[in-house]
């Protein structure tokens, strides 16, 4: 039984802000199932500050140098010299390939656990966690517990998708033709995006990164405050009365209950009776805002009782609903 190990050189997706003496090293050592690992934060080596209640430097960390190691049974074998002399390393290939991904797995995991740390409790801006598929996890360094290489696997670099450009909908467009007086007006006095317009966009990049708690939240949140600002406009009596009895206490009207008979008797024209369907998506979205706030849970409860598990087919549903909503918001304005 021989001990493998995977060195990984992590770029880290935005940095990690540290204060203490730059003497010390951000050395750390943990095991996950049958890996030991050890991970080293390396600073920037850039720019640094130090306000006048601190007494040590602040500093960035750009980098984690990861050591995934356990023991493995079998050694991988040895590279092939070519009668030309040089060094063939493709008889390795199958042992490295059917080792990296657990490797990687382990890799992932540690340093996904630094990053919430930092994310979560330090509250470190710009940070996302990596996947096993980013590039930065691809080719690892592969030594024994000398440190001698032993090897190398097959060198893998990824491409990445760009964002959107094969996704359902979910808003996504793109620019043609007939976009391009509106872009060329862009030009001129730069677009001013209305709150909800905003909000609406960080629940795209959350389904974008299968959050779906997140963009479920965020897509509640944009329908109820372009909802509120259609009724309640401050200009208005309505909107004067609504905004003084809110602040006391005594408002608790659902949304759902706005679109409707609020709605008819305000405007004369009901979203139920606009989009039955996208009404009832509506209401499941709201109801489902509701399971992830209080427990945490995609999921939510329709009229049957039954409980629905939300899936990509059913926020894109919702997200087209959403816009319909809006659409018909924009109506009741003009």
């Amino acid at each position: 039984m021989k001990r493998l190990i995977a060195k990984f050189d992590v770029k880290l997706p935005s940095y990690l802000l540290v204060n203490r003496p730059e003497s010390e090293q951000l050395r750390y050592e943990t095991k996950i199932g049958d890996f030991d690992i050890e991970i080293l934060l390396m600073p920037d080596g850039g720019g640094r500050s130090k306000r006048a209640d601190e007494e040590d430097w602040s500093f960035c960390i750009s980098h984690a140098l990861i050591s995934v190691a356990r023991n493995e049974q079998v050694e991988p074998p040895p590279p092939r010299i070519t009668e030309e002399g040089y060094i063939d390393y493709t008889v390795q290939d199958s042992y490295f390939e059917e080792r990296l991904h657990a490797y990687q797995e382990v890799a992932a995991a540690v340093v996904n656990r630094v990053i919430r740390f930092f994310k979560y409790k330090l509250h470190n801006p710009f940070l996302r966690e990596l996947e096993t598929r980013d590039q930065e996890l691809q080719n690892p360094e592969w030594t024994n517990e000398t440190g001698d290489e032993v090897g190398k696997g097959i060198q893998t670099f990824i491409a990445h998708g760009v964002p959107g450009l094969d996704y359902p909908s979910f808003g996504v467009r793109k620019l043609k033709r007939t976009d391009e007086p509106e872009l060329q007006e862009a030009l001129k006095t730069s677009v001013r995006p209305k709150l909800y317009e905003e909000i609406l966009y960080d629940a795209q990049n959350a389904v974008l990164q299968n959050n779906f708690r997140r963009a479920i939240i965020e897509m509640a949140i944009a329908c109820e405050v372009a909802v509120k600002q259609t009724f309640f406009s401050k200009a208005t009596p309505a909107g004067a009365a609504y905004e003084y009895l809110e602040d006391k206490g005594r408002i608790n009207i659902r949304i759902i209950e706005l679109i409707d008979g609020a709605a008819k008797h305000a405007f004369g024209d009901s979203f139920k009776d606009v989009n039955g369907s996208a009404y009832q998506d509506i209401d499941n979205l709201f109801r489902c805002r509701n399971k992830v706030a209080h427990r945490g849970e995609v999921v939510y409860r329709g009229d049957s009782s039954s409980l629905n598990v939300i899936d990509l087919n059913t926020l894109a549903k919702w997200w087209q609903s959403v816009e319909a909503l809006f659409e018909w918001l924009n109506k009741l304005r003009s």
